[in-house]
């Protein structure tokens, strides 16, 4: 079951680790792995990386420090789709807002993607980069800065 699996991205990698298995058997379960083509940690950043993303659409979104989104699938880690958002890193944990994705990058801009197609529907320039993970509330995006800003972005498209 999908919902038993805890993902865990480092370097070029993603475990999907089966929680229920690895408690039983005192050692890791990895239900899949994949290795990925770019860094997840956040490499160069002085930050340990975004977090994946689980969405109950069954996609494992990831966001890498080359400034790409990738989709995986969330039974076996296979590809969906990727899309290049920034061409600096993404230091924090994209958000999901209903078939939207939040996606914030340490250039100073907040991506709106299609959670299908990965496409952007969006983006909007903060001017400095953006190292927190952005909130979605009652659809407006909130999102911190690295100059101690806090924006608020009001209509989703």
């Amino acid at each position: 079951d999908s919902n038993d699996l805890l993902y865990v991205a480092g370097d070029e990698i993603i475990h999907a680790i089966d929680v229920p298995a690895t408690l039983t058997n005192g050692a890791p379960a990895f239900a899949w792995q994949t290795d990925l083509t770019e860094d997840v940690t956040g490499a160069g950043t002085g930050n340990a990386g975004a977090d994946p993303l689980v969405a109950d659409n069954g996609v494992v979104y990831i966001a890498t420090a080359s400034g790409t989104v990738l989709g995986l699938s969330q039974s076996d880690g296979s590809f969906i789709g990727s899309n290049t958002v920034s061409q600096s890193p993404i230091a924090a944990t994209p958000t999901r807002a209903g078939d939207r994705l939040i996606v914030g990058t340490q250039d100073g801009s907040v991506a709106v993607l299609n959670d299908t197609t990965l496409g952007v529907v969006d983006s909007v320039s903060a001017g400095v980069p953006i190292l927190a993970e952005p909130v979605v509330q009652n659809g407006v995006i909130y999102y911190g800065t690295t100059d101690g800003s806090v924006v608020a972005v009001n209509n989703i498209p």
